[in-house]
């Protein structure tokens, strides 16, 4: 089994973040061609993130509407 910290998503995170992930797991959501989705599991459901790669010019639309309409939304929990 590959070690979590090797994984490009839980790398992303970390270098993103400027910290060592203590993720548990990774879930593989949605693998296609032109993007995958994974869920980086934390000890605790609220550390749960979901990470999703795919070309920058492909996601530039969708952030902008994670970052600006739906940043200030209340995350509920599942």
């Amino acid at each position: 089994m590959q070690h979590l910290q090797l994984l490009p998503a839980v790398r992303a995170w970390e270098q993103l973040t400027g910290a060592r992930s203590s993720f548990s797991t990774v879930d593989v959501l949605k693998e296609s061609k032109g993007s995958q989705v994974y869920r980086l599991r934390g000890d605790q459901p609220a550390e749960d993130v979901v990470a999703k790669r795919r070309r920058r010019d492909k996601l530039a639309p969708e952030r902008t509407v994670y970052e600006h309409l739906l940043g200030s939304l209340p995350v509920l929990p599942t």
